[in-house]
């Protein structure tokens, strides 16, 4: 059950970044080489496929111009 949470908050997150990366027109290269990463990372993010760090949260948020908290603003969709 754990599990299955924390595979819903990384979906939600992954998503969240998703749509910022859309609304600020970055394609995930873009985002990518801001970050000085490979796009896998940032696909793997996207897609929860993957949990990142706090200070990757740090610069994703500095990139995409955002506070940080902004990356957590979501609702974890319950699989109940």
């Amino acid at each position: 059950m754990a599990l299955e949470k924390n595979q819903e908050f990384l979906q939600a997150f992954g998503n969240r970044i998703k749509q910022l990366r859309q609304a600020k027109g970055l394609s995930m290269r873009a985002l990518a080489d801001a970050l000085n990463i490979d796009v896998n990372q940032i696909s793997w993010i996207e897609r929860a496929k993957m949990n990142t760090s706090i200070m990757m949260a740090y610069s994703l948020a500095k990139v995409l111009e955002v506070p940080l908290p902004e990356l957590f603003t979501f609702e974890v969709k319950s699989g109940d």
